[in-house]
């Protein structure tokens, strides 16, 4: 049976479970790797999967050297429809959706890990296509993958396979139990049930990349299209909850209506105040609403007077998140930590 899964590594390393028991052992390896044998029981050792996982048509499995495998079901039977074509957009969307599914994942991984361990292990960075490699497997043993060159993946990939002097330090790393993966395989299996969520979760990603790197005002903007589709989803429930057909056969709300209702005349800011009347967020939402939005036009507009700081792009990501999780059970903490170098 041959299986592909899309395989990615976090920005910093760690090693599934238990760590070597003698890290001596692995710089052995490395001053014996010209022994085909001694190879072949390094890269055993390395990409062993450690845990495994599976819902809602998906499979994670966690190697040793902390590769993680993605397998999404749907999006396996499209990418098989179109293997052997050149549909180049086909194949975009593809790795957009697939994307979505993995930045969602080292969201949660990073949330997971700041919540048991109780500091911010990884430089968390929206994955890209540059960032992973597929990987084919036949009868549970991997045949084979692609490099991700462009990528510091392509570091670690090597890894399994040689380890030169300058990459013997990516071997001293942290370890994660596997209480990590049974908390973040629960969370992530409510974030994929939900398309919606699955999205926004992924965006919120993108809108922590950029904050860490101090890109506040793209940050800000990332997060306001996660808030505008919450709020747009919010009155859309709310103009279908109000509908009704009445005795003569005609509709509450018709579809010239419901094109009035979502059309331009509709702005966020309008929106956002009938759904406070109707007591379908609370007052102080609105109110942040009110303030991210304000600042999302300070910067679309260019004003040179505004200044998008920190502390305002993060209360942008903190109402996304809120937004976002809002009655799914789901916590998430987001990580702060700068990913700049010093002057």
């Amino acid at each position: 049976m041959i299986e592909e899964f899309v395989g990615f590594y976090t920005s910093r390393p760690f090693w599934a479970g238990d760590p070597p028991v003698d890290l001596e052992t692995l710089s052995t390896f490395a001053s014996q790797l010209q022994v085909s044998e001694t190879r072949s029981q390094f890269r055993e050792f390395m990409s062993a999967i450690v845990f495994s996982y599976k819902t809602n048509g998906i499979r994670l499995c966690v190697c040793k050297d902390g590769m993680l495998l993605v397998q999404v079901k749907n999006l396996e039977i499209e990418i098989e429809k179109i293997r052997d074509g050149l549909d180049i957009e086909a194949q975009s969307q593809l790795w957009g959706q697939y994307l979505d599914y993995i930045n969602c994942l080292y969201l949660l991984l990073d949330s997971v890990v700041i919540e048991i361990k109780q500091f911010a292990y990884f430089n968390l960075s929206e994955v890209t296509n540059r960032d992973v490699s597929r990987l084919r497997f036949k009868d549970g043993k991997c045949m084979g993958q692609s490099i991700a060159h462009e990528s510091i993946t392509s570091v670690y990939q090597r890894s399994r396979y040689e380890i030169t002097p300058d990459m013997l330090t990516s071997l001293f790393r942290q370890s994660f139990s596997k209480n990590i993966f049974d908390v973040l395989f629960e969370k992530y299996s409510i974030a994929t049930a939900n398309p919606s969520l699955l999205k926004n979760l992924a965006e919120v990603t993108k809108n922590l990349s950029e904050y860490k790197v101090g890109n506040y005002s793209t940050s800000l903007v990332l997060a306001w299209f996660v808030i505008e589709s919450k709020i747009i989803r919010l009155w859309d429930k709310l103009i279908d909850n109000c509908n009704r057909d009445f005795d003569d056969g005609t509709r509450r709300i018709s579809k010239d209506r419901q094109k009035t209702l979502t059309g331009r005349d509709y702005t966020i800011s309008v929106i956002s105040n009938f759904l406070e009347l109707s007591d379908l967020i609370p007052f102080k939402v609105f109110q942040d609403i009110n303030a991210v939005r304000k600042f999302r036009n300070k910067v679309v507009h260019g004003d040179s007077n505004f200044n998008c700081d920190a502390k305002r792009c993060q209360q942008a990501i903190e109402l996304a998140l809120h937004l976002t999780l809002e009655g799914t059970g789901l916590t998430v903490l987001p990580n702060y930590t700068y990913s700049i170098p010093g002057l």
